[in-house]
């Protein structure tokens, strides 16, 4: 990434930019879906692009890319380059940037354990263990288990000597049991009310939520739903946690 960047803003300042920045962003995916004791479905994806920004004459213009080669990054800072140059034309006020120290710096989420590291097999077989364990009680009609895991990095870099480079990991899991009696439809799912949450951290976020041990549980409640009193109908007051709040 360093190379790109660097061959970007060489690039950008040759051709007449009096400042140039250049984002690289690299994102990793990986999804397992689990229903009803059947492996729905395993997805995994990469991609990559860089975007190059620039000053010249006092106006801005953009260009960015997927394609992460030397060739790419000289053809994305001239295109850059030649529409900051046109909209320099129709300015009213020149761009003026305020004197500021560069920034230089990286971060990377805390993690214990790798989830891109984690087999397989082990990570559809913790699903797989939790969703047997909801199926296992009576009244269950269909389950769902799911694992996400998402890392982006994203590297910044300017004219002005600014270099920062983050890593973010984010991952989640979640199970779901549904019942059916009749036209009614209970519906409930742990850790949230999605059926799972994100969170920045690694794989022993996804082992610290138990979800074998919290499964067999909620599908008791899920059943129990079915038969549950319809709540009184009035005025009262009514506590609303997080997760319900943002709806």
């Amino acid at each position: 990434m360093r190379d790109l960047s660097e061959r970007s803003l060489d690039t950008a300042v040759q051709l007449g930019a009096s400042y140039a920045d250049v984002r690289v962003v690299h994102r990793l995916e990986e999804s397992i879906a689990v229903k009803s004791g059947r492996v729905e479905g395993v997805a995994s994806g990469e991609s990559e692009g860089f975007g190059v920004r620039v000053i010249v004459d006092g106006g801005w213009g953009f260009a960015s890319s997927s394609i992460v080669s030397a060739a790419e990054a000289d053809r994305v800072a001239a295109e850059a380059v030649r529409i900051a140059r046109a909209s320099a034309t129709a300015l009213r006020e020149r761009v003026r940037l305020d004197d500021r120290p560069p920034a230089r710096g990286t971060y990377e989420t805390p993690i214990e354990e790798d989830p891109f590291a984690v087999p397989l097999e082990e990570k559809i077989g913790h699903l797989l263990a939790a969703d047997e364990a909801a199926r296992s009680v009576d009244g269950v009609a269909f389950t769902e288990t799911r694992f996400d895991a998402q890392r982006e990095t994203r590297t910044f870099a300017a004219t002005d000597g600014s270099w920062t480079e983050q890593t973010f990991t984010h991952v989640g899991a979640g199970v779901e049991a549904n019942a059916i009696e009749g036209d009614e439809h209970q519906r409930r799912s742990y850790p949230d009310a999605d059926g799972g949450t994100f969170t920045a951290a690694g794989y022993e976020y996804v082992r610290g939520l138990d979800l074998p041990r919290r499964a067999g549980p909620l599908a008791e409640e899920c059943v129990a739903l079915l038969s549950a009193p319809q709540c009184p109908s009035g005025r009262f007051t009514v506590i609303l946690d997080p997760s319900q709040l943002y709806l």
